[in-house]
This record gives C-alpha cells, sequence and structure tokens, in this order.
C-alpha cells in the first residue's frame, strides 16, 4: 500500500490502483480456500487443508481491513466477496461464531449493494445455506461450553435465526429462552463488575425481544416468567443510577405498561401475585424516570418551544400520577414510598401553574402532616409542601376577595396560615432562618383582618395599594382584566395574570427548591 501511495499519491488514481490490489488479494484468497476445498476431499491432507483455509481467511480479513478506508465503499463487490472467503474459511476450520458474523454482514451488503438478478439470488441462498449450518453447529457447542461461551454462542445463533427468512417463531422463542437462561445463570453467579451490568442489559433486551415478537395474551403463561424477569432487571438497573434519555425512558414505560397488563390479565380473583407486584413497581419507578426526563430546567428544555414546554408539563404530571397509582397497586402498602411519590406528584402540580393549583390544594392538604408523620418535623419536604400550599391558598383568598367571595377568601386565608405555621415550625426543627417566613405569616393575618373586617361590613381604612387599585379600576386597566366586570361575572381575575397568582408562583419556585 505505501508503494501505490508512492506511485499515485491520495488521489483517484490511488483508490483506483488500490481497489485492483484488494481485487487480485481476494482472488489469492478465493484460490487459496478452493485448494483448501480440494485437499479436504482426499485422504490424509486435512492438515494442509486447515493451513490453506488459514492463509486464505487472512488473505480475505486484510481485504476487509483495507476498504474501510475513505473511497473504498465505491466497490461493495470486494467487500462482498472478501467478506464470504473469510466466513467460509472460518466455517471450514470450525470457527462458526467468527464465520457467522462475516457471513452475515457479507448476506447484508449483498441485499444492500448488488444488483438484484438471477445471481445474486443464487449467492444469497447459498450464504443463507452456510449461516444455518453454522447456526445448528453454535447451538450444539453452547451446551458443552463454560457459561460465558455458551452466552456468545448463543447470542450469534439468535441472531441467524432472528435474520433469515422463513425462520421458525417457536425455535426462536426457545433459543432466547436459552439465552436468557444462561444471562440470569451468569448474574446470579458472578461478582459485581462493569461486565455484569453489560449482561443485564443485554438480559434485558433478550426478555424484551420474548415479549414483544408476538402479542402478549393472557391465557399463555408461557411468558410470565419472562415477563418477571424483564421487570425485576430494569428495577436493578434503575437502582443503581442507570441514565435513559426521555426518549429511552418513554419507550421502555411504553414495555412496562404492557408487561404489567399481561401480568395483571392472569392474575386470580384480581389479586396481583408476586410477578406483577414486581412490574407495578417497575412500572412505577420508570414513570418516575421519566417524568425527570421531562422536569423544567432539565436537557433540552430551553430547546423546547413554548407549546412543547405546556406539553411536557402536562405529561410529567401524568406520569407521576402512574407512578403514584403504581406503587399504590403493589402490595404489600408501603406508607413512605406512597407519601414519597405524593410530594413529587405535588411538586409538578405545583410547578404546573395555577391551573393545577385547585386539585393541588384539594387533595394534598395534607401532605405536609403525612410527610412529617413517616420521615420527621424536621424533613425539608415538609417545609416545602407547606409553603407551596400556603402560597397556593393565599393566592385563591386573594383572587376570591377580588371576586366579592368574602367567606371563600377567610376560608383560604385560614387556610394558608395554617399552612404557614406548619412551614415556619419545620424552619425551626431544622435551624433554618425564620425572618421571611415570619413576614409573609404576618402578610396573611393582615390580609385575613381585612377581609374579616369587610365581611362584617365595615369599610377598612384605604391602603395605598387600594387607592392604586381604585385609580386603575376607573380608568378601566385593572391587572388581570377589568375587575368590576370580573366581579359581576362572578369570577375573579385570571390566574395566570393575577399578581396573587405571581406571588404565589415565586413562592412556590422558592420553596421547591429548598432556597
Amino acid at each position: 500500500m505505501r508503494e501505490l501511495r508512492k506511485l499515485h499519491g491520495s488521489t483517484e488514481m490511488f483508490v483506483q490502483a488500490l481497489a485492483r490490489e484488494l481485487d487480485s488479494q481476494v482472488q489469492f484468497a478465493t484460490d487459496l480456500y478452493t485448494r483448501g476445498l480440494e485437499a479436504a476431499t482426499e485422504g490424509g491432507r486435512d492438515v494442509e487443508a486447515q493451513l490453506l483455509f488459514t492463509r486464505a481467511q487472512r488473505s480475505a480479513e486484510e481485504v476487509l481491513i483495507a476498504i474501510e478506508r475513505p473511497g473504498m465503499e465505491r466497490f461493495p463487490a470486494l467487500r462482498v466477496e472478501a467478506g464470504l472467503i473469510a466466513g467460509r474459511s472460518e466455517l471450514q476450520r470450525g470457527q462458526y461464531r467468527h464465520a457467522s458474523t462475516n457471513l452475515l454482514d457479507a448476506r447484508a451488503n449483498m441485499l444492500e449493494a448488488l444488483p438484484a438478478d438471477d445471481d445474486l439470488f443464487l449467492k444469497v441462498g447459498a450464504v443463507e445455506a452456510d449461516l444455518r449450518r453454522a447456526k445448528s453447529a453454535l447451538v450444539a457447542q453452547s451446551a458443552n461450553a463454560s457459561l460465558e461461551d455458551s452466552i456468545q454462542l448463543l447470542s450469534v445463533a439468535v441472531r441467524i435465526e432472528a435474520t433469515l427468512p422463513g425462520a421458525d417463531p417457536r425455535l426462536l422463542q426457545d433459543l432466547r429462552l436459552q439465552l436468557l437462561d444462561r444471562r440470569l445463570e451468569f448474574l446470579a453467579t458472578s461478582p459485581e463488575e462493569p461486565f455484569t451490568r453489560y449482561q443485564r442489559i443485554d438480559a434485558l433486551r433478550t426478555a424484551l425481544d420474548l415479549l414483544t415478537e408476538r402479542p402478549l395474551d393472557a391465557a399463555d403463561p408461557e411468558l410470565r416468567a419472562t415477563a418477571y424477569t424483564y421487570a425485576r432487571l430494569l428495577r436493578q438497573e434503575i437502582a443503581e443510577g442507570a441514565q435513559f434519555s426521555e426518549s429511552v425512558a418513554a419507550r421502555v414505560t411504553t414495555n412496562m405498561r404492557a408487561v404489567v397488563t399481561y401480568l395483571e390479565r392472569g392474575d386470580r380473583d384480581g389479586v396481583p401475585g408476586l410477578d406483577t407486584r414486581d412490574a407495578l413497581l417497575a412500572l412505577r419507578d420508570i414513570a418516575r424516570v421519566h417524568a425527570g426526563t421531562l422536569a423544567p430546567g432539565g436537557p433540552g428544555w430551553d430547546e423546547r418551544s413554548m407549546a412543547q414546554k405546556r406539553a411536557a408539563v402536562r405529561q410529567r404530571v401524568e406520569l407521576l400520577e402512574e407512578a403514584l397509582a403504581s406503587g399504590a397497586k403493589a402490595p404489600p402498602e408501603d406508607r413512605e414510598r406512597r407519601v414519597a411519590d405524593s410530594f413529587d406528584l405535588f411538586s409538578a402540580l405545583a410547578e404546573a401553574g395555577p391551573e393545577r393549583w385547585t386539585a393541588a390544594r384539594q387533595e394534598h392538604a395534607s401532605l405536609p402532616t403525612r410527610l412529617a408523620e413517616i420521615f420527621g418535623a424536621s424533613d425539608e419536604r415538609v417545609g416545602r409542601a407547606a409553603e407551596s400550599l400556603a402560597a397556593m391558598e393565599f393566592s385563591h383568598g386573594r383572587d376570591e376577595l377580588e371576586a366579592g367571595r368574602t367567606e371563600s377568601a377567610l376560608g383560604s386565608f385560614k387556610r394558608a396560615i395554617s399552612h404557614q405555621r406548619q412551614a415556619l415550625g419545620n424552619l425551626l426543627a431544622r435551624g433554618a432562618a425564620t425572618v421571611e417566613g415570619e413576614g409573609t405569616l404576618k402578610a396573611m393575618l393582615r390580609a385575613r383582618g381585612q377581609a374579616a373586617t369587610r365581611a362584617a361590613g365595615v369599610r377598612p381604612a384605604p391602603t395605598i395599594a387600594d387607592a392604586l387599585r381604585a385609580k386603575r379600576q376607573a380608568a378601566g386597566r385593572g391587572e388581570g382584566g377589568d375587575v368590576s366586570s370580573a366581579v359581576a361575572a362572578g369570577r375573579g381575575p385570571s390566574p395566570r395574570t393575577s399578581p396573587a397568582a405571581r406571588l404565589a408562583r415565586t413562592t412556590i419556585r422558592r420553596a421547591l427548591r429548598g432556597t
């Protein structure tokens, strides 16, 4: 090759010269292979035949390496012929695994690059016959091979059976089940090391192939063990901190939903079995992981459009609702898990904006108390949840007051004050500063007093804020729309634009981020 470059440089002439040189080497390898076949048919020449096959294989593999150079993709026939000679030489030497890899690549290159004619049909048929022979040998060898070797041999056998046309679904399933058994045996007997995690990932893929190659039928319990294995391995992956992109997490979540549905349909009297329990917990875990990929401020968040951000926020809430429901269905009841899931869902609802605050206020009003009971009064989540609820209730109370619904406003202020006091108690338990929280509580108490005075029919002394609000109303430019018309219509300002909602959002963001 160096001599060719000296003669032609790195020009088109060099590429053409290299192609001619490699073509000659392929012909030489073909000649060696043919001579090896002749020697193998004659008695007493077995050693000579093996030497010829070895030389043919090496010569063909040199071509496969050289043809990776830029510009050589224009000569697909060289790649095909070299792959065939290398694979068939290895087949004659009993190296079935390496032979299968070369022959599978050669078949793929044929179908992609060569013209579709009768000659291609004959060549592909011959290669497929070689691959079937190799597959049978691989399966036979795997029975007596070491655990690691049997995994490699069966992996190639599965690849062959899945690639060739007219594959027997039952045989393919049996091979995959054998492969999965070997992988699980390896995981059960091998020490923890990086290679073990690769085996677990491969076992997950094998289990998924078994679960997706045909529709899961509840009347067919044959794959329940495989479904359980998939769920168990997935939980291990997540527990060890495996990272999932948004697209991968979405696919895995969809897979787990199908697995849970399959297992639940096979449960007696609707009572989850142990395999269904693990599947429900796996769905809970992956739904939480998927929700994490959609969190505001995460990777790729700034590249999303506003519509995409709103859709991501909605989907995140739905995933955390699914996680909470799946975890709650898995026996036995785990209060710690359920309360922790409730907090994550509440946080997502709080960050989703005022449109979701009604659900957050009503469904999670007791969350700070439940968090304190399970994790202790000094747990930071107690204060975050309490402060966020206080902000939501106070915002709702202000809007109700603006709309003229004084009694409703008083109720919201009362609940806001209770939550804020709980948040202050958490700050004290943690030894954190309380100045800002105390100031917020005073403002809430003052607002409740003003609302109570209004309810009693006593007009409170006007403040500067009242004067400014009256001026805006007189001009017909109240924030969040015309407040007087909002009162007449029996509703408050837009929750997204009202000053109270904007202040609450700031408070909630600070609380949920622990700042």
